[in-house]
């Protein structure tokens, strides 16, 4: 008898606690919804309203590093108790990679140091335990096909080129026209920072986006125009803007703020709608190739051209360019791997786009070059 007695205790003791944890977690639910967070709108001349919260605590006015303030975050999107956040600031001042080689967002010294150092700087153990672990696929840079690197899972990340350009966060959809709305101001603290003053780089954060070449990486610039080519991880004077999804059932650990507004775009809608003019760009020749034989690279520099948006080049083992590999670039020279005991035919012609229009106007392609590279005996 006692052992029965002992055993409906212990089951009615289990339900009891259940039924709290359910109980709980409805609270938790009811509570975060009547914050009444929503997706960001766009006016008709292209300013955005967001949402704001705060949650964590970092520097931002104090120079010296010794007292944090609340962050501040704009809500790109909210689905259920899963809110993607950016900062509404720039944070900090780091490279995107610590020695100027070839990397991706996983092997980045900038992603090790958000998920270790700003990590545990920003926030509590207990507000860690708000930040969801992201699964981030890293894509390839979509205008070179620069390699983004394997998926990698994170509580603190970059936006990319996509997600910096994705109309449903409140970002206009061309990355390579300026927007307010992907204005990242510095905070004073970032401001103070001795490679900012000495390179006078205002407000330009880093995305993780890989750029033209895999030792670059892209950004977004003073202006809000984004950097598809972008420039060497190890640059110094680019600012870190985080993104990162709250599971906002953890109430305790942040609060809605005010609403933010960005400022109205209408003359670049105006311009890119109608009066664009895409004129057809000058030819160019190749003038020399030189081999540079300890790193099995080949420079190949050609006729500098004035008002285009750039240069294709296109080389391959096959003079007639089948199975050819293209690159892109603004620079009136590139270097390309070259492998030894190979012969490549190069070409070059240039380009001038105007992405919002969906108008690319070609030059004439150069006379092709061929190269061979022998091993010598």
């Amino acid at each position: 008898m006692k052992n029965y007695l002992k055993s409906n205790f212990f089951i009615a003791t289990l339900l009891l606690i259940f039924s709290l944890s359910l109980s709980s977690l409805s609270t938790l639910s009811v509570h975060a919804a009547s914050y009444q967070l929503y997706n960001p709108s766009i006016n008709s001349c292209h300013g955005t309203r967001w949402n704001s919260i705060y949650f964590g605590n970092y520097f931002q006015s104090d120079t010296s590093a010794k007292k944090k303030e609340p962050i501040r975050w704009r809500v790109l999107s909210v689905h259920g108790n899963d809110a993607f956040l950016i900062a509404d600031k720039n944070l900090d001042v780091q490279p995107y990679n610590i020695s100027n080689t070839s990397t991706t967002w996983e092997k980045s010294s900038l992603r090790k140091w958000l998920n270790t150092t700003f990590l545990n700087t920003a926030f509590t153990p207990a507000e860690q335990q708000a930040i969801m672990n992201t699964t981030v696929n890293n894509m390839n840079n979509p205008h070179f096909g620069t390699l983004g690197g394997s998926t990698t899972t994170d509580k603190i990340y970059l936006p990319s080129l996509s997600e910096i350009s994705q109309s449903s966060y409140g970002f206009y959809y061309d990355i390579r026209v300026k927007n307010h709305a992907r204005l990242g101001a510095n905070t004073t603290y970032v401001a103070s920072k001795k490679s900012m003053n000495a390179n006078n780089r205002p407000d330009c954060y880093w995305l993780r986006s890989p750029g033209y070449i895999s030792s670059y990486a892209c950004r977004i610039n003073e202006t809000g125009y984004g950097d598809i080519y972008g420039l060497s991880a190890n640059t110094t004077d680019f600012a870190v803007r985080p993104v990162l999804h709250l599971n906002l059932g953890y109430y305790r650990y942040w609060k809605k703020g005010p609403d933010i507004l960005s400022q109205n775009d209408v003359s670049y809608q105006k311009k890119s709608v109608s009066k664009i003019k895409v004129a057809k760009p000058a030819r160019t020749r190749i003038y020399s190739t030189k081999l540079l034989k300890k790193k099995h690279i080949l420079k190949v520099k050609y006729k500098k051209v004035s008002n285009i948006t750039g240069y294709e080049i296109q080389y391959s083992k096959n003079p007639k360019f089948k199975n050819k590999k293209i690159i892109y670039s603004k620079k009136s020279f590139i270097k390309i791997n070259f492998r030894k005991n190979s012969t490549y035919y190069i070409r070059v012609r240039t380009y001038n786009s105007v992405p919002s229009k969906k108008i690319t106007k070609y030059s004439k392609w150069s006379l092709s070059k061929k190269v061979s590279y022998k091993n010598k005996k």
